[in-house]
């Protein structure tokens, strides 16, 4: 007898896989290439930020918003979601999220995902509305986000405040104010 596998029903099961540790986890195609920025020398408005290259003049922004640069989520959403005509409510990976698609001068599809502390921000970015294909990357790419379990011994602390999970406190390497260390369990 021989066994012959059945093909993947799931088109993203092969896909490269972006992980932002002890925060979340989102797949994109292996012909397109992701790019991360380094955090370190920012402006500190994100703790993450990569791009997903979609052609010469879209892409797809994966971004974690640092805590310290609004006061609550709901802050956040009434500057800048709440005033996007037609921003729709949505749930991804088990949490209330925001979606909007402003035009004008550049285009943007805008997906915000509450967790407190964090604001996760996934943005189709492009100077034209997206073609129908890019737009079904766009929503298979925001299908394969989800929040991934904390671990002990990942990064907290730092110049970006990077906070640890539930269930997790950081203990620090140092006792100045931008010290970092690992998330260790409650």
């Amino acid at each position: 007898t021989t066994f012959t596998p059945r093909p993947s029903t799931d088109p993203t099961a092969s896909w490269k896989t972006y992980n932002v540790q002890n925060a979340f986890e989102i797949k994109y195609p292996n012909n397109l290439q992701l790019n991360e920025t380094d955090m370190t020398k920012s402006n500190q408005l994100y703790i993450s930020y990569a791009t997903i290259k979609i052609s010469d003049d879209s892409e797809i922004r994966v971004m974690v918003l640092n805590p310290n640069s609004y006061e609550t989520p709901e802050d956040y959403y009434k500057k800048y979601i709440n005033g996007y005509l037609g921003a729709k409510k949505l749930t991804i990976s088990g949490r209330e999220a925001w979606q909007s698609e402003p035009g004008g001068n550049g285009y943007f599809i805008d997906t915000v995902i509450f967790k407190a502390p964090n604001i996760f921000e996934i943005m189709y970015a492009s100077n034209n509305a997206p073609s129908q294909d890019d737009r079904q990357l766009y929503n298979q790419i925001l299908s394969t986000f989800k929040f991934t379990e904390p671990k002990a011994g990942v990064f907290c602390g730092g110049i970006a405040g990077v906070s640890c999970p539930s269930g997790y406190t950081c203990k620090l390497d140092g006792k100045y104010p931008d010290a970092g260390g690992t998330c260790v369990k409650n």
